[in-house]
């Protein structure tokens, strides 16, 4: 189109192209100033949201900025939906304001999905979120939850860990769990987490899968204190395993108790002898008796099912 000054909003917005930064630039001024509220926006929404052309409309995206801005200075109530839509066209100020409306507002846990996939954790409000998370859980629990708080946790920065740390561990089961998602944790969130997931194993499967070089920042005294928790699982685990492979079990579980649950142990893969003498190791030394007698009660446990 010739006469871009004197387009219709629809004309210049049909003429965007995403794979065209040549064309979008010289539609962007007057796409700009065409615009002039946020029902203009939603006119063009599927112009404006197609690929990414959104990077190539700086002055567009400026007046979108501008237009949302004034938006959550009404003070009314916010218009999720809106925002949503334009998400990847809004700054991290107007993110960052989003965020502090949705600790405010007790009724937006619909948007906690987007809220989370759209805030940058590098500051404390990701700690407020993620305190308001784990009440929500209480409330409604839900895998989706769960996975939104370990997303928090793994995102934060280390100068909140500490405090994340301590959210988590106060909280139920499934979300102190969630600890085992950091390596660089203090040695007592990362038994707190150890402990939850023991008392959850026991309940039903989880989804959290660990393994020794998960633990590597463990001293011995922490080494120790893990391999009690861990014993607990290896112990179920092994029982069972011998109780479902004798001929008689296997068709008992299959035949009469389909339904009955599988015991699953927790880590990614059952960990050998050697993998457990390695990991105690460290903990010979002041622990030994300790270590001698888990030792002696894994191999036991090993030997149920004819382990190695």
């Amino acid at each position: 189109m010739s006469d871009l000054e004197n387009a219709e909003l629809w004309e210049l917005a049909y003429d965007l192209d995403p794979y065209n930064a040549d064309k979008c630039a010289e539609v962007d001024p007057h796409l700009a100033n065409k615009i002039e509220d946020i029902n203009d926006l939603s006119q063009i929404y599927y112009y404006l949201c197609y690929g990414s052309v959104q990077k190539n409309l700086p002055a567009t995206r400026n007046k979108v900025n501008q237009l949302f801005l004034e938006e959550l200075k009404k003070g009314e109530g916010i218009d999720w939906f809106k925002f949503r839509r334009f998400y990847d066209w809004l700054g991290t100020d107007i993110k960052q304001q989003l965020a502090e409306k949705w600790l405010d507002d007790d009724e937006s846990a619909a948007d906690t999905v987007w809220v989370v996939n759209t805030t940058d954790f590098t500051s404390e409000i990701g700690i407020k979120i993620l305190e308001k998370l784990t009440k929500i859980y209480k409330k409604r629990k839900s895998k989706q939850n769960i996975h939104l708080i370990e997303t928090i946790f793994v995102s934060l920065d280390k100068d909140f860990i500490n405090d994340a740390s301590k959210i988590l561990a106060s909280s139920t089961p499934a979300v102190a769990a969630s600890l085992l998602r950091r390596s660089d944790i203090d040695e007592k969130h990362t038994l707190k987490g150890l402990k939850a997931l023991s008392k959850l194993s026991k309940q039903r499967d989880v989804e959290i899968k660990i393994d020794f070089d998960m633990l590597q920042h463990l001293g011995p005294k922490g080494r120790l204190d893990a391999m009690k928790q861990l014993m607990g699982m290896f112990d179920k685990y092994y029982k069972w395993q011998q109780q479902y492979n004798t001929q008689d079990n296997r068709y008992y579980y299959r035949r009469r108790k389909p339904k009955e649950r599988k015991y699953d142990l927790p880590f990614k893969e059952v960990p050998s002898k050697d993998d457990v003498e390695k990991f105690l190791f460290p903990c010979s030394l002041k622990y030994n008796d300790e270590v001698v007698a888990m030792m002696e009660r894994y191999n036991e446990l090993v030997n149920l099912k004819g382990g190695k």
